[in-house]
């Protein structure tokens, strides 16, 4: 009788500590719920999720559709890139330009892909993420984003990258010009 009595308390501790215990709260749920905010910059200083700020956390608040204004969502990857937290994940960068593009932003975009391309990551880790946070995304975006980061490519000398872009991209239509900028290097 002892011994039932103590696996029942036992077992009765365990779910209680289980109740109290809970799932963690979506950091990057709150984050976006603060970007939604007019002044969201002072709240998530204030809040205890700056901390908690991460390339996976940033990945996520851009890739979750919960915040409308891309202009928030650059702001917001510009105040985390200034705190120098860790270096963003690629995925980051490409969701934001293509995010900018489908809002019409491509100046904002453009700039997203120069600092994106001054990371110096491999020509086809880059093509790869905006394929695929473009077909994530399904909003056409993606062709826009691959003929800035043409154009970039170019502008910086990268005249092989440019023609990696080119060559591996299906359906992208571009004006001669850039043909002709790429094809001459060979």
């Amino acid at each position: 009788m002892i011994g039932s009595t103590l696996f029942r308390s036992r077992c009765l501790l365990l779910r209680s500590l289980s109740v109290h215990i809970g799932k963690p709260p979506d950091a990057s749920a709150e984050i976006a719920g603060i970007l939604n905010k007019a002044n969201w910059r002072d709240a998530l200083v204030s809040s205890n999720l700056a901390a908690e700020i991460n390339p996976d956390v940033v990945l996520s608040v851009l890739r979750s559709k919960r915040v409308d204004d891309p202009a928030k969502l650059l702001s917001f990857f510009n105040w985390v890139d200034s705190q120098k937290v860790t270096e963003q994940k690629l995925d980051s960068f490409s969701f934001l330009a293509l995010g900018l593009c489908s809002f019409g932003s491509l100046g904002q975009a453009r700039s997203v892909v120069i600092r994106m391309i001054e990371r110096k990551w491999p020509v086809s880790e880059v093509l790869s993420s905006v394929a695929r946070c473009s077909r994530e995304l399904s909003d056409g975006g993606g062709v826009v984003v691959y003929g800035i980061l043409i154009d970039v490519y170019i502008e910086n000398g990268f005249l092989d990258e440019a023609a990696f872009v080119i060559t591996n991209t299906k359906d992208l239509v571009l004006d001669s010009s850039k043909c002709n900028v790429c094809w001459m290097r060979f």
